[in-house]
């Protein structure tokens, strides 16, 4: 079942799919249907578990004075990644495939109990590959292997995912909005879900979305005025976007 979910939502386009736990999949044997945080989800009635489960994050910041193409390119950088978020130890992009990375991240101290208890490593690993074709919006998803097991050493325990967008909002503004979502392996068990999605972890994930999201806009924003660097003012695509 959660194989034809995903190829339906790869289907109609990760955008369109954000939102949605469960796409266009009806009640079979053996599941039922419920819905948890406004979500819909299939659960296993004998081991009261969840499958197909897809949480999401989300963040806004508005950035002043700077080109949606300059932002764009900031952002397509992976190999600056750790510039906007101190808990990515690091992000290794392949020289051969520059939209393809493996990214190294520290679990924060505020999530290091509920890591623990979700029984995660306290730092987690995983191959990303990045889709980046022009303003206003890019997405990156996990890379799976051919068993369709996440990529990573150690295994993340989740899939990452996310995208971001770039929309101009008048009067020198644009607006940034930063989605991160993550897969839980099937089948999860309902506590695990309702530790994901209890209101102190979501606080600390927007919070830390927010932190990085400002570094990146505080940066972008002394470059610009500088002038420094010419390329990145200059518009000219970047090397994981093509």
């Amino acid at each position: 079942a959660c194989a034809h979910l995903r190829a339906r939502m790869a289907a109609i386009g990760p955008f369109a799919a954000l939102n949605f736990a469960v796409v266009g999949i009806s009640t079979t044997a053996g599941m039922r249907m419920t819905r948890a945080g406004g979500r819909e989800l299939l659960l296993h009635p004998r081991h009261a578990a969840v499958v197909c489960w897809t949480g999401e994050t989300s963040a806004t910041v508005e950035i002043r004075d700077v080109p949606v193409s300059v932002l764009y390119e900031g952002y397509a950088d992976l190999t600056r990644m750790t510039e906007w978020s101190p808990l990515l130890h690091s992000v290794t992009v392949d020289p051969r495939l520059p939209s393809h990375s493996v990214w190294l991240m520290r679990i924060p101290g505020a999530l290091k109990a509920a890591a623990r208890t979700l029984g995660y490593p306290e730092k987690v690993s995983w191959e990303a590959d990045l889709f980046a074709p022009g303003p206003p919006s890019m997405n990156w998803t996990s890379t799976l292997d051919e068993t369709g097991r996440l990529k990573g050493l150690p295994d993340a325990g989740f899939e990452p995912a996310g995208s971001v967008s770039f929309r101009e909002v008048g009067h020198g503004m644009t607006e940034m909005t930063l989605t991160l979502r993550y897969t839980l392996p099937d089948p999860v068990e309902w506590w695990k879900v309702a530790i994901v999605q209890s209101p102190p972890i979501q606080s600390v994930l927007r919070n830390r979305i927010r932190a990085g999201m400002s570094r990146f806009s505080r940066t972008m924003q002394k470059e610009w005025e500088s002038g420094v660097p010419q390329a990145r003012r200059a518009g000219e695509p970047s090397e994981a976007a093509r």
